[in-house]
């Protein structure tokens, strides 16, 4: 059967059955349409504007040309629409890959444009699948609630732990699909509070993928041994010294790193991809192959925006978010606060740098600064599910294996401590 004709046959189907709700359903748009595209979008802006299916009259007297044919199975017709769309795709992406190659493309930049518009491909042969009416439907709703439930009290936390009890508490921990950003000025943590993160997932058990963009992957590596010979091991191997190979215990060192494997289930995966490389087909590549509990990016606008404006990292920002509503992973990325966040407070989710549309897609924004060589203040600045705004402190020594929540008044002691150590 022709294009054409399948596409004759749906557009009638539609218009017998009155029925709009499958076509919607399966994702249908005039992108799917080579023969009867006009026809279909202005069926399309009907239901938009009027939720049900022109009649047939109506249809005729705007397209007195089309014959309306006796076919009734919309579902039958509205896949195989879809099918020919999909292939036709196929086709067209498999010869323009096969054009960049003729014409000497980098692989990897052929790679990641394959890969890209694959994903959009499988997002358009998904179509509306994931949709439900709630009422009747609850299984859905009911279905995640349990698993949200059974992991509380398996673990004390339905999503993944960050080791902040305060953030935890508030926030129950990025979840499937939450796209979370950690910003903060130049120097005032945010690569620490991502591995912070990564090793208390890591604890759990947990698979993380970290993507590093300024630091290789052995420097990310020595940071989280500082955290992880804390929480394990007889004696804690300082970052600095690591990096500096001095003033540490090298057989000992080895010795403990030999027997992690027995001590943590979880996996870390670090990929230490230069800046302007990693781009989000990339982190899709990844998921797809790693399966990761929680992906982590530092930081997002070191990634390949494919521009150098606010449009096209509002864009990166966007594909990130899908990213994780697409595979239900979350994703923490660390981002700047720009000179406006520069003064005494702690700044908000309107001070990231970049794009506003970043503080837009964020499901949470923590916002830190160093309040002295040992203090950090953090601040839940957004939080799309609860409220927002509370801030706490943790003492900040992450080279010794130390970055914890503390209360106000040991961070008032500590931040003494630390003025007159400077006298």
């Amino acid at each position: 059967m022709s294009t054409a004709s399948i596409e004759a046959l749906l557009i009638s189907a539609v218009l017998r059955q009155e029925d709009y709700k499958t076509p919607l359903i399966e994702g249908a748009s005039p992108d799917w349409f080579l023969s009867y595209r006009s026809e279909w979008q202005w069926i399309e802006t009907y239901i938009t504007r009027h939720h049900k299916a022109p009649s047939k009259s109506l249809f005729k007297a705007t397209f007195p040309d089309f014959t309306v044919l006796k076919a009734d199975d919309v579902e039958y017709c509205v896949r195989e629409v879809k099918e020919s769309f999909l292939k036709r795709s196929l086709v067209l992406l498999l010869e323009d890959a096969a054009d960049k190659i003729r014409n000497q493309g980098e692989a990897i930049d052929i790679i990641n444009f394959a890969q890209h518009n694959l994903m959009q491909l499988q997002v358009a042969s998904e179509g509306g699948k994931n949709e439900s009416e709630v009422v009747v439907d609850w299984e859905v709703a009911y279905g995640e609630a349990a698993r949200r439930y059974e992991r509380n009290q398996s673990r004390g936390i339905a999503g993944v732990p960050t080791g902040f009890p305060t953030l935890d508490s508030l926030t129950g921990g990025p979840q499937e699909g939450d796209y979370w950003i950690v910003a903060a000025r130049l120097g005032q943590g945010k690569t620490w509070t991502l591995i912070r993160m990564a090793c208390n997932a890591l604890y759990a058990g947990m698979t993380v993928q970290y993507d590093a963009l300024e630091q290789s992957r052995a420097q990310i590596a020595m940071r989280s041994h500082s955290f992880l010979s804390s929480q394990y091991g007889q004696q804690t191997f300082r970052s600095m010294d690591l990096m500096h190979g001095k003033d540490f215990d090298l057989k000992a060192y080895k010795e403990f790193l030999a027997g992690l494997k027995d001590l943590i289930a979880g996996k870390l995966i670090v990929n230490d991809t230069s800046r302007g490389r990693l781009n989000p087909s990339m982190i899709a590549a990844q998921i797809e192959r790693n399966k990761p509990d929680i992906v982590f990016i530092d930081y997002l606008t070191l990634m390949n925006t494919g521009g150098d404006d606010y449009k096209a990292i509002a864009n990166l920002s966007a594909e990130l978010k899908g990213i994780a509503m697409h595979y239900q992973v979350p994703i923490v990325a660390a981002a700047q606060l720009n000179r406006m966040a520069i003064g005494n407070d702690i700044a908000g989710a309107e001070h990231l740098a970049g794009a506003d549309a970043i503080g837009q897609d964020a499901d949470c924004v923590i916002t830190m600064k160093q309040m002295s060589a040992h203090v950090v203040k953090m601040k839940l600045a957004k939080f799309r599910h609860g409220s927002d705004g509370q801030m706490w402190f943790n003492e900040f020594r992450p080279n010794s294996g130390k970055f914890d929540e503390i209360s106000g008044q040991e961070a008032d002691n500590i931040m003494d401590d630390d003025k007159e150590s400077l006298v």
